[in-house]
């Protein structure tokens, strides 16, 4: 027994030693790999995880506004918005992948204080925003109406040779022109941009200009486009005086 007992020691000690040994070196390699993984996503989460800011401003965009309303003005036509996220997003991100809107669907004419946010904000994927300013808007929204008016010509300078102007007519005379209510209620003629006669030549008896419109206000449009531009025809006559 003893025999037997010493020689199963005797075989069976190198293949623990082999076995320890082994074993060993596969621990020493798993720890590697632990720290190294361990190492690669510490840093991969400091870099990518690291949150970062940036302000933008952007234009405001008025949607769905009513057929029979428009957009008188606005108490502002940019917001500037500060925005978070992973710095990497922040990096790429462009002036156009951020979008701001006002919905105005279903609103009258009036004064109207709107509150804007986040909500409001049209932004890619991981992106927050974090601050806007102003918060709040007022915009005046008015009636649209379409309004007939007279067109009468203005004419600056005077003319050479003692000439006198004996016709003046404008085609058309009557033109169709579309606008807020408040700005053409008490319109009822517009005007062409300045003639300057005097630069009428001393033998002409009649001349032809094609001139623009002068509307009232920038809302204020005309309504066929053809019209932008009237034509005005002028006739000349030389003033007689009797001698004494």
């Amino acid at each position: 027994h003893l025999r037997q007992h010493l020689m199963r020691l005797s075989t069976d000690q190198p293949a623990n030693k082999k076995l320890g040994s082994r074993a060993l070196s596969w621990v020493n390699q798993t720890a590697g790999f632990v720290l190294i993984f361990l190492l690669v996503s510490t840093f991969w989460g400091i870099y990518f995880g690291r949150q970062s800011l940036i302000q933008v401003t952007t234009p405001i965009d008025f949607r769905n506004i009513p057929e029979d309303i428009i957009l008188k003005s606005s108490s502002t036509e940019n917001v500037n918005i500060q925005i978070s996220g992973n710095r990497i997003l922040i990096n790429d991100l462009e002036a156009q992948d951020v979008r701001i809107f006002v919905n105005l669907s279903g609103f009258e004419s009036g004064i109207h204080t709107i509150d804007i946010d986040g909500k409001n904000v049209e932004l890619p994927t991981g992106l927050a925003v974090t601050q806007l300013s102003p918060s709040q808007i007022v915009v005046e929204l008015d009636r649209v109406i379409q309004k007939q008016v007279a067109v009468q010509s203005r004419l600056v300078g005077t003319l050479s040779d003692g000439r006198q102007i004996s016709q003046i007519q404008v085609e058309p005379d009557l033109i169709q022109i579309r606008g807020p209510s408040s700005e053409l209620m008490y319109e009822d003629v517009i005007y062409t941009a300045p003639i300057d006669v005097s630069k009428v030549e001393s033998n002409q008896k009649r001349a032809v200009f094609k001139v623009a419109l002068v509307l009232p206000h920038a809302s204020v449009k005309v309504v066929d486009s053809k019209d932008e531009q009237v034509r005005v025809t002028m006739e000349f006559v030389t003033e007689s005086m009797d001698a004494d």
